[in-house]
């Protein structure tokens, strides 16, 4: 990995994304053999190695995926989510539909919704599927303990309020050893009601209060939009070898895998209850969470992301709800 961090690079409203016009190589993990694979984020920072004007050709119809990084990864770009749904439009005949990638590492669905508000509305999406939910739900428990927050903020937010009134060696050095750090975030479990039921059930509510704004936003602006919630290990069947020792993990927060079971669960009873209550629902809400029931193959390498056959069955899933809306 390079030295620099080339998936969170400072942008205004979406606070992050990939690093513009970056090139770089990692180890494909999809790869036994663990070779080198080389990544190229294009002038705005994401994996887009096409061209993409402002002016949409009038032949052209447009798809755009955001989400993190569970439709970043893929190698090469073809094995993307995104990148594996525009190969079945082709392999079906459909030749003028062109898809592209707006993943980027560690977002969740707040910066999702900035995006499209600030960049992709200026790029005349015809659908905008948004594959999320993992990351709402996830990094609360170790990263930002505000529901809704983005990865790591409360370090940049502690950074910020330092800097202002303590440039100093003193301020860099606390910055550096961390302890203060950890004490803020131990105040803002306490004042969020860190893993308790009210924690929880706020997390999910700013979740779905996000895609709802995106749906409202994507009705003012006249494109489509799918949600489509991502499934994790814990609800496959059956599991492989790998996958159980995966799913046996220890994370950061107890009883983890009861944890999401309760989050997506939630998540799945609230947006069920607002489609079956709007005669022309704002966002065509679609879960994706349980695909690997019967899936007698291993594709996790961790309890989210999952090699490049899982991105084929995935994308393959996701093609059969936008063949028609295209």
């Amino acid at each position: 990995m390079p030295k620099e961090d080339i998936y969170h690079y400072p942008a205004p409203y979406v606070h992050f994304h990939g690093t513009p016009n970056a090139v770089y190589s990692i180890t494909d993990h999809t790869d036994l053999e663990g070779s080198q694979v080389e990544i190229r984020l294009n002038e705005l920072g994401f994996r887009i190695e096409k061209p993409l004007t402002r002016e949409k050709p009038s032949h052209e119809k447009r798809i755009f995926f955001v989400g993190s990084s569970t439709i970043f990864n893929g190698y090469p770009l073809e094995k993307t989510i995104p990148g594996q749904v525009e190969q079945i439009f082709r392999q079906a005949g459909i030749d003028n539909v062109q898809v592209y990638n707006f993943g980027f590492v560690s977002s969740v669905s707040g910066q999702e919704l900035a995006l499209l508000v600030h960049l992709l509305s200026s790029y005349d999406p015809d659908v905008v599927v948004v594959y999320n939910g993992g990351n709402d739900v996830c990094l609360p428990t170790n990263f930002d303990p505000r529901p809704g927050f983005p990865y790591n903020f409360f370090a940049y937010e502690s950074f910020m309020k330092r800097m202002r009134y303590d440039i100093t060696d003193r301020g860099f050095r606390w910055i550096l050893e961390g302890e203060e750090l950890q004490d803020t975030y131990k105040i803002l479990q306490t004042a969020h009601d860190y893993a308790t039921e009210k924690w929880e059930i706020n997390i999910v509510s700013q979740y779905i209060e996000n895609l709802i704004k995106m749906g409202r936003f994507a009705r003012g602006c006249s494109f489509k939009l799918y949600a489509f919630l991502e499934p994790v290990v814990f609800f496959k069947s059956p599991l492989m070898e790998k996958e159980r020792e995966i799913s046996t993990t220890v994370y950061d927060i107890p009883d983890f895998h009861h944890y999401l079971h309760r989050q997506y669960q939630r998540i799945r009873l609230m947006l069920e209850f607002l489609q079956k209550n709007e005669e022309n629902p704002l966002v065509k809400f679609i879960d994706l969470s349980m695909i690997f029931q019967g899936y007698h193959q291993s594709v996790y390498r961790d309890f989210r992301h999952v090699n490049n056959e899982g991105n084929r069955f995935i994308a393959e899933n996701i093609f059969n709800y936008l063949r028609n809306s295209i």
